[in-house]
């Protein structure tokens, strides 16, 4: 299996397919979840990557609180992908970090966060909080791997 469809894996699950792991998860992180039905893939998430996260996009919500971290995607228990979410208004829902001043992101980038977002969160409102913030899906490929 390669990144590619491992991420894929990842893309085509549903929330309920995930179950969080009780025991501490591995290195920084606050939360883990394993993959029913493909206990080899895991995610792990919450390792501070910057707070406070001042981007002027991730802070219109009525709790200006954000902070950005890193989920990891584990392959039978070792690291093999990672990528930055935005948790914004006060960790209400976790968003895809736009690199250009557009604010576009990648179709698949958001469903990861999305994914990422029910997983944790189990909230419906993930698109009303993709256009609040102003992000725009553009087509363009995610991950970018070199």
């Amino acid at each position: 299996m390669n990144l590619n469809e491992l991420v894929e894996i990842v893309l085509t699950s549903q929330p309920e397919d995930w179950r969080r792991t009780g025991g501490p998860p591995p290195s920084r992180h606050e939360a883990m979840a394993v993959l029913d039905t493909n206990p080899s893939v895991s995610m792990a998430w919450g390792q501070t990557l910057e707070d406070p996260y001042d981007m002027p996009w991730a802070m219109r919500f009525p709790d200006r609180r954000a902070a950005s971290f890193w989920v990891d995607i584990y392959f039978n228990g070792v690291a093999v992908f990672r990528e930055a979410l935005a948790a914004v208004d006060g960790s209400r829902c976790y968003l895809p970090v736009p690199l250009g001043e557009d604010l576009t992101v990648a179709p698949d980038y958001v469903r990861f966060a999305s994914l990422v977002t029910a997983i944790d969160l189990a909230m419906g409102k993930f698109s009303d909080y993709f256009h609040c913030a102003g992000l725009v899906c553009a087509d363009s490929s995610w991950p970018c791997v070199e």
